[in-house]
């Protein structure tokens, strides 16, 4: 009978093979093989992530959460990531810019995007009430990620192992 992960199991983030086998001896005893395989194969060391082990989604989860116990993780608003919108007014000839901020830090009064025209006309725009906007914590890395990949990868794990707890 191969024994499953048990909810005490608890395995730090191995970012290089080498530490692996220690790990494996001293946080993954009495767990079967078939479920450290498929542990191993979240690893940043793993041969599938071709990308230097320190940008693996395991990575970055454990330095945000090395930086949470420690501070709280400042938020910044890079940039809207969608923002729907309808412009009413508009008339044949009019010229209409469209202009998105470089600033990377959200302040009060502060704009995201902008609309001008090549002469004064009033225009009635309307903004959809549930833009996306993108998060990136300081602090952790300078890789370029995505909140939602993070998620998106936790969610994946979750799935694998879920019948070890059922």
């Amino acid at each position: 009978m191969t024994k499953s992960p048990m909810l005490e199991t608890l395995v730090s983030c191995i970012r290089n093979s080498k530490d692996w086998k220690s790990a494996v001896g001293s946080q993954l005893k009495g767990v079967g093989k078939p479920w450290v395989d498929e542990i191993k194969k979240l690893r940043p060391f793993d041969p599938r992530h071709r990308e230097d082990p320190a940008f693996h989604l395991l990575a970055l989860l454990n330095d945000a959460n090395n930086v949470n116990k420690h501070q709280l993780l400042p938020g910044t608003i890079l940039q809207p990531v969608k923002a729907d919108y309808k412009i009413d007014g508009l008339e044949e000839g009019l010229q209409l810019q469209f202009e998105v901020s470089n600033d990377p830090v959200v302040v009060d009064g502060s704009w995201f995007f902008r609309f001008t025209t090549d002469r004064s006309r009033q225009l009635n725009v309307t903004i959809d009430p549930a833009p996306r906007f993108r998060l990136k914590f300081a602090g952790i890395t300078s890789h370029d990620w995505r909140n939602w990949d993070l998620i998106d990868w936790v969610g994946q794990a979750i799935d694998i192992f879920e019948p070890a707890f059922t």
